[in-house]
């Protein structure tokens, strides 16, 4: 009797402390937390003067989620990209936001081009975080901007 009241109880915290996981997705699978850079809001935010050189192919938005094609030379170790903004909007309809991907190579010597993807979470920068609406966001290293509309 104790045991059978023990398994139940146990399965009780089991299924209400599971929290149910968001998924995001991006070109058709769904993405690993692991894989999304999250945009850290840092008003004292100060581009570094040397930033590992990187070129962004193109970039495109589906969903929250800024998906960006870049290439960088490399290739021999683990690069790390880290995205920034200031929480400073440029005063326009719609706003615009400016956020500045940080690369940094871990002194990777090599010359390898490498073609890399790039999921940003662009949740954090919403304008209004409490409506629906939409944000022109800019990247550093591509002259592209986009309209970012959101629920």
């Amino acid at each position: 009797m104790k045991t059978t009241a023990l398994i139940g109880i146990i399965t009780t915290l089991i299924i209400f402390s599971c929290k149910p996981r968001v998924k995001i997705m991006a070109d058709g699978k769904i993405l690993k937390s692991s894989e999304i850079i999250q945009i850290k809001t840092d008003p004292s935010y100060v581009q570094p003067v040397s930033n590992a050189a990187f070129t962004i192919e193109d970039w495109n938005i589906e969903g929250d989620i800024a998906k960006i094609i870049i290439n960088y030379s490399g290739g021999c170790g683990k690069h790390l990209f880290k995205a920034f903004f200031t929480g400073n909007y440029m005063k326009s309809l719609p706003p615009k936001a400016s956020v500045y991907i940080q690369h940094e190579n871990g002194g990777d010597k090599c010359r390898m081009l490498v073609m890399d993807t790039l999921y940003v979470n662009l949740k954090t920068i919403r304008y209004n975080k409490d409506k629906a609406g939409s944000l022109i966001v800019g990247f550093n290293n591509t002259e592209k901007s986009l309209e970012y509309k959101h629920n």
